[in-house]
This record gives C-alpha cells, sequence and structure tokens, in this order.
C-alpha cells in the first residue's frame, strides 16, 4: 500500500539512523558498522557531503521515522554538449517500508531536484547481484547502458577521510 512520505536535507541528527538503514542491507553489512570508533569517520563524511554545494543527502520521512536514504551529487560534465548530470547513490529504503512505494517517491523527487539544478540525465550505479533493484530502475526509466567498474584506492573500507579535514 501506498504511503506518504516527506524528504528534505540530512542533519548530523540523522546520521546514526542513516547509518542503521544501510546495516539492514545484505551488502551493507559487509562494509558498515555503528561502532563508535569509526564514527569519527562518518561524521567526517557527513560534514564533507552537508559543505559542498554539489551535494545532497537526502533522508524520507514518515512521521518522525526515518524510512529512506540517497546521496545526490550533481556532476559538471564537458559531454552532452556541457550537460549537469545527476549522480545518485546510495538508495536505501527501509525493509518493512520496501513495496510501498517510497523508493519511487524519492526518485521522483531526485528527478525533480536534478532538472530544477538543470541536470539533462540521471545516471546511478547497482550492483550487478541486486535483481530486483535492476527491475525498480528499469521500471523507472534507467538503461542499462554502460559497463560500471570500480576500483578501490585503498584497502581500508570506510575510507581514510583526512582529506576532508
Amino acid at each position: 500500500m501506498p504511503i506518504s512520505v516527506f524528504f528534505r536535507r540530512a542533519s548530523a541528527q540523522d546520521l546514526s539512523p542513516i547509518v542503521a538503514l544501510y546495516l539492514e542491507d545484505t551488502r551493507g553489512r559487509t562494509r558498515e558498522s555503528l561502532d563508535a570508533l569509526l564514527w569519527d569517520r562518518y561524521t567526517k563524511a557527513f560534514k564533507a557531503i552537508d559543505q559542498d554545494p554539489r551535494q545532497l543527502l537526502v533522508v524520507g520521512m514518515v512521521e518522525d521515522l526515518l524510512v529512506a536514504t540517497c546521496q545526490l551529487t550533481l556532476i559538471p560534465s564537458l559531454t552532452h554538449q556541457g550537460g549537469l548530470r545527476l549522480q545518485i547513490e546510495g538508495v536505501h529504503v527501509k525493509n518493512e517500508y520496501q513495496g510501498r512505494t517510497i523508493g519511487r517517491q524519492m526518485l521522483a523527487w531526485a528527478f525533480e531536484y536534478g532538472q530544477e539544478k538543470g541536470a539533462v540525465m540521471a545516471q546511478l550505479t547497482t550492483h550487478k547481484s541486486r535483481k530486483d533493484a535492476q527491475r525498480f530502475y528499469h521500471q523507472l526509466g534507467f538503461e542499462a547502458s554502460h559497463i560500471g567498474m570500480k576500483r578501490f584506492l585503498k584497502e581500508s573500507i570506510p575510507l581514510d577521510m583526512k582529506e576532508f579535514t
């Protein structure tokens, strides 16, 4: 059943629920942690995102409960005649709220944000094992037009955030 969600910029108080949301995910459990020893890294990363005018960390709220998040990045590009791109990353919906149109509403909100900023395209990556996510993104008009590749530059994950201090 559809549910109404309010989307807004994330605040520092949302950081713990966002990381907890990442931990609900099978892949997230292998790379995220609520360990206090790592909290400084998350805090530094949040501050870097929050202070960058081309970045927006979004949360979806149902009343006072954080149920969804994603990170939006505006990327200037020379391709597509100097077109601005909207990169969508870290899309997560709380497990018990999946299937209730929250992801669809969040991406519609992201598309509107991108259009308001002048973006000519939205792009994202999803892990090749996430078949349900791929079907979802196809339904929203995304095409698997490229092969995405990643290479970790440091062994430790999350990355050392010293460059953001």
